[in-house]
């Protein structure tokens, strides 16, 4: 993620769908500091800021531009129409169950532990670009 997003940070690409209608390549990116929790190296701990930009898929080298930047959980889910209860949730957790690191194609699963209750006990499955 480093390359599209800086460092010390994760990322989501989205793409296809509505976006399609932007024109080819275009891809909303969804990031946030990351960070193995201290003590515990199964645990991925998420930070602001947290951005979500339009720009260019992954290698395009296209510049993105930022839609939202919030410094806690709680801005960036006022911004998204959340719930009162969904913004005094705390900061989500995740917990690693399985990680690969063969570079490309490798894949990350986690399962949020803790904070948003929309998705806690949800797992998420992210592959390495």
């Amino acid at each position: 993620a480093t390359r599209e997003v800086g460092r010390v940070r994760v990322a989501q690409g989205l793409n296809g769908g509505v976006l399609s209608a932007l024109g080819p390549g275009t891809q909303l990116w969804l990031s946030s500091g990351a960070a193995s929790r201290e003590g515990s190296p199964g645990a991925l701990e998420i930070y602001p800021p947290f951005r979500l930009q339009l720009g260019g898929g992954v290698g395009s080298g296209r510049s993105k531009r930022t839609i939202v930047e919030a410094d806690s959980d709680a801005d960036f889910r006022a911004v998204n129409g959340r719930s009162t209860e969904a913004q005094l949730a705390p900061k989500n957790e995740y917990e690693q169950i399985y990680m690969e690191d063969f570079g490309a194609g490798s894949l990350r699963i986690s399962v949020i532990t803790k904070g948003d209750p929309v998705i806690v006990g949800e797992m998420f499955v992210h592959q390495k670009v």
